[in-house]
């Protein structure tokens, strides 16, 4: 067996050996302390790390059609990806602006490669030069959709084209910098238009992409300091090499992108450096060519695959181990030691000598019990989605034991052929004919250190099959201190894990797909077109199509004048007549014509039928009007009322309250049915409702939502909106708001609407605020009106439940009035000119300043605040310095202010020189502040001020005081007598800065 101890262990047990010996310690037992210094300096609990993947059964990274569709997340996770993928992102836009549907989806942290093709849905599309993708037939008609693309640089590229539509909601500033991107603009088209020419309904966005460059050592152009050097490969250790010490510890772009951080040249160092050898001979391997079936020839080992910031480290690392076959251990210096799936005639052999026990478990375990294995692979022949595979079937075990079906799902191997590789390794682990677990003294721990996936097991005892055999390591090792062993559990293996014959073996990969629009629906065929005339009626143009026998469709006639416009009728059914379906269009006057038709099949709109057909109208007729229904009852008996009408005898009298002769409740309940209507279908379908709002727009900039609500006011308007009120709040259930009934321009206006609401409030004269009332009486509801005079606002009222509020604007005064129920108009405050006025109390910053004792010099200095006044009584001699009060204040971080009035007592001519102190927790901040006292100033001020800006807990004052010298207060006159002092008051005052 080779001696291939780690050198730090072997010095370790040399050094214990050599100790031992030294001291006269038997040669028995330091050899054993020689063993442990061995174990303990190489290793833990166990021989750290994670060896070969052999179950399905693990945690999944997001599958290929995950990372595909736009996201939209208000904290998206940091993604990265390696090889190759189609992906979307999460939308940092998505908005709707004038004309535009827009959004900008972040792809991928960091730079990418670059973009291969662009798919809408699941249509590639080719993207021009100009941005903009080229039409499919009808579908994405030129300069609909424009896409940009941008990499990552870590100063980006503003889109032009998205910053001039979306205005200030997007600037120059918003680039994605250090994240590569893709901004979207789909313009907006009629109603009638969208499924032609957005056949797959909302545009969803993806692009194929060559995702993170990745570091190869291998190659001297590239330096692992320098990211900008290194290249995008699909070789599965390069890979996860760069996950492992880069990835893993990937930080923001905010930093600069550029220079890995110090936590990743560390883990370069660590874990991957000193096992660089291992490395490389791996992605050798996954470099090496293998023949397919179809005599092509591919690497052995890809990878493509999208890690997220949260994801589990072990979860992304197997999942890079089950793209290449992949096994690993950590070594006892820390570092990582690999191998990928090819089988190693083994160096390592467990002896006699060496081997503790050898425990088989014969035949197939019940948890890895399986003769057909399923799986999924990624297939860039089918647009980049998981796809699935031919099963890995064992023939024979089916026969005896029936079949037994698992999964090992394979999203992460770009390759058919690949995949069907690493299905039958997979079976040929679970189906080995024993399995168990390997003990062997502590040259076991050679294992992790020299990464010894298969070792031989070379016995003198035992049946001749199990005297020479070779066994794959498949998990951690267990260190038994009281024993001095490791434990590795094994399976039986050999060279045939990598037999592999193409034809025989290589399966069939699923068809491609071929995606295509759907079918552009032919039009219906126009046989005939004329003009109708008859003597009352005006001349009518006739249309006949084919009856395809089809009672789904309806149609839609086109007619075009001579100077070009053109008249799109309504949507019509039609009549079965002999040969086809006849329609009708019109009154039209006298004039050349053509007409057109299209029909709508189970919502798909077909092409206009072309050239239109021509028809001419030679003679006037009058207008088209029915004279009477077909009961006999004559049109003009229902009309409404004219003007005057005022006899109920009448019939035309009985609408006289009504709208184009329908009775002014059925209009109400019209409305209300309308506008309920109108706001199930603005929520239904919230994810579409939004391009929605975008692609509904027509040329003005208007949308269809906009020109029905504008209808709806109008028709509301015709209507005599009090009644309107009181049919939508009289259940409590809506209420409307009409804003020229409280309009202040006159009387007329008003007391036109005041003359038609008696029959709703039950009384002959109704007042605005009456109206306001009948609003405030529907519990929880809110008013809200708006007066104005010659154009201009001149006051705005609001009211919940008969509480008041009102902004009077009035000859440039601004007054706030509140009226609670019941109560009196109050108006607290004031704004005329350069003045606030205030009519009652009012509170300023948690202190109350009562209406009528505020003085406004306390307001000009900002100083309402509490004040605390100190009286020192009768202090006597101060010949040495006394403290005469201490004080704890909490300013917060504002501003203190001590007012000092020292009175003496037996006031003389000669003075008396007072220095006073202050200390604040103990410090002298005031120096000496010093004031005379003489009988012609018996009393006399000291004011200091102290800024607490940075303090916001208590702070401490002591004051103290002394007679001095004159001089000790910067003053020639006075001494210190030593003469008794009457009192000392202090002032304190405390404001915000």
């Amino acid at each position: 067996m080779p001696n291939s101890i780690a050198y730090v262990a072997e010095a370790a047990a040399a050094w214990v050996m050599s100790a031992a010996l030294d001291a006269g310690i038997s040669g028995s037992t330091a050899i054993l302390l020689a063993q442990t210094a061995y174990f303990v300096t190489s290793t833990a609990l166990t021989v750290a790390g994670t060896a070969a993947i052999t179950v399905a059964t693990m945690p999944a990274l997001p599958s290929p059609e995950a990372v595909q569709t736009p996201l939209k997340q208000t904290r998206p996770p940091v993604r990265q990806g390696y090889g190759r993928m189609r992906v979307s992102g999460p939308r940092a836009l998505w908005a709707s602006v004038p004309g535009w549907a827009v959004e900008s989806n972040m792809l991928h942290e960091g730079r990418v490669d670059g973009f291969e093709q662009v798919y809408l849905n699941d249509q590639a599309v080719t993207v021009k030069s100009n941005h903009y993708v080229q039409s499919i037939g009808d579908a994405f008609a030129e300069n609909l959709i424009g896409i940009w693309l941008r990499p990552g640089r870590s100063t980006e590229i503003p889109t032009p084209d998205l910053v001039a539509a979306c205005g200030s909601l997007w600037t120059n500033a918003h680039r994605n910098d250090g994240i590569a991107s893709l901004d979207m603009m789909v313009k907006s088209v009629r109603q009638q238009d969208l499924s032609r020419r957005y056949p797959n309904g909302e545009p969803l966005v993806s692009v194929v992409t060559r995702l993170s460059p990745v570091y190869d050592w291998r190659d001297s152009t590239q330096v692992l300091t320098n990211p900008a050097t290194w290249k995008w490969s699909q070789n599965a250790i390069l890979c996860w090499a760069t996950w492992e010490w880069y990835g893993r510890y990937l930080e923001r772009a905010s930093e600069d992108n550029v220079t890995p951080n110090p936590q990743q040249l560390a883990a370069w160092a660590e874990e991957i450096a000193p096992a660089l050898a291992y490395w490389t001979l791996a992605a050798d391997i996954c470099d090496e060519t293998v023949m397919r079936k179809d005599g092509v020839s591919e690497a052995r080992y890809s990878v493509a695959l999208m890690t997220l910031a949260q994801d589990k480290e072990d979860t992304v690392r197997q999942t890079f181990m089950k793209a290449c076959d992949g096994w690993t251990m950590r070594r006892s210096d820390g570092s990582r030691m690999v191998r990928v799936g090819q089988y190693i005639n083994p160096t390592f052999e467990v002896t006699d000598s060496s081997l503790i026990s050898l425990n088989w478990e014969r035949g197939t375990d019940a948890s890895a019990k399986v003769n057909l294995l399923e799986g999924a692979f990624l297939s860039p022949d089918n647009d980049y989605t998981a796809q699935p595979m031919d099963p890995w079937a064992d023939e024979e075990a089916i026969q005896r034991e029936g079949e037994i079906r698992d999964t090992f799902d394979l999203a992460m191997v770009p390759s058919h052929s690949q995949a069907r590789r690493l299905l039958k390794r997979e079976m040929y682990r679970r189906r080995a004919p024993r399995r168990g677990t390997i003990t062997m003294d502590l040259s076991g721990l050679d294992v992790a250190d020299l990464g010894h996936r298969w070792v031989r097991v070379v016995r003198s005892r035992g049946p001749m099959s199990m005297r020479n055999i070779v066994v794959e390591i498949t998990g951690e090792g267990v260190v038994d201190f009281t024993k001095l062993s490791v434990t590795f559990p094994v399976r039986m293996s050999g060279a045939n894990i990598d037999a592999w014959t193409p034809a025989l073996e290589e399966g069939f990969k699923p068809n491609e797909t071929n995606r295509t629009l759907p079918d552009v629906l032919p039009p219906p065929e126009l046989l005939d077109a004329y003009a109708s005339f008859q003597s009352d009626r005006a001349a009518l143009i006739v249309v006949k199509v084919d009856n395809p026998h089809d009672d789904s469709r309806t149609y839609q006639l086109s007619i075009i004048d001579s100077t070009g416009a053109a008249t799109d009728g309504p949507w019509q059914e039609g009549d079965v007549v002999t040969g086809g379906i006849e329609l009708r269009a019109g009154p039209v006057g006298i004039g050349d014509y053509h007409v057109t038709v299209r029909a709508n099949i189970a919502g798909r709109l077909t092409e206009w039928y072309g050239p239109p057909t021509a028809v001419s109208v030679t003679h006037a007729a009058a207008p088209y009007f029915p004279t009477a229904y077909a009961d006999g009852t004559d049109i003009n008996e229902l009309k409404p009322a004219q003007p005057g009408a005022d006899k109920t005898s009448e019939n035309t009298s009985k609408d006289t309250a009504a709208v184009a002769g329908v009775p002014a409740g059925q209009v109400v309940a019209n409305i209300a049915a309308s506008a309920d209507e109108l706001i199930f279908q603005s929520v239904l379908n919230q994810a579409w409702r939004d391009y929605q709002d975008a692609l509904n727009f027509d040329s003005s900039g208007e949308s269809n939502q906009t020109k029905a609500i504008n209808a709806l006011y109008k028709a509301t308007n015709a209507l005599n909106m009090v009644n309107l009120i009181a049919a939508l709040t009289s259940d409590g259930s809506a209420m409307a708001l009409n804003s020229s009934l409280v309009m202040s321009d006159g009387t007329t206006n008003l007391a036109t609407f005041l003359s038609l609401v008696k029959s709703v409030f039950g009384s002959d004269s109704v007042t605005v605020s009456q109206v306001m009332q009948a609003l405030d009486a529907q519990s929880g509801r809110f008013a809200l009106s708006v007066s104005s005079s010659n154009g201009a606002v001149t006051g705005i009222e609001g009211g919940v439940n008969g509480n008041r509020a009102t902004l009077d604007f009035v000859s440039g005064v601004i007054r706030f009035i509140s009226t609670a129920i019941g109560g009196v108009a109050k108006t607290p405050m004031i704004i005329s000119g350069d003045k606030v006025i205030f009519t009652a109390d009012v509170e300023v910053d948690g202190a109350l300043l009562v209406a009528g004792s505020t003085n406004t010099l306390q307001i000009a200095n900002n100083a309402v605040t509490d004040f605390l006044s100190l009286d020192v009584g009768f202090i006597g001699n101060l010949s040495t310095e006394k403290t005469i009060a201490t004080l704890a204040i909490n300013p917060k971080g504002g501003r203190v202010r001590i007012q000092w009035r020292a009175n003496v007592g037996n006031p003389s001519s000669t003075e008396i020189a007072l220095r006073l102190k202050v200390f604040r927790n103990g410090t002298n901040i005031s120096g000496s502040l010093g004031t005379k006292l003489n009988s012609n100033f018996p009393t006399n001020y000291i004011d200091f001020v102290d800024d607490l800006a940075g303090y916001t807990s208590s702070v401490t004052y002591t004051l103290t005081a002394q007679t001095v010298t004159g001089t000790d207060i910067g003053d020639t006159g006075g001494s210190g007598i030593n003469r008794d002092l009457n009192y000392l008051n202090f002032t304190v005052e405390v404001k915000k800065k």
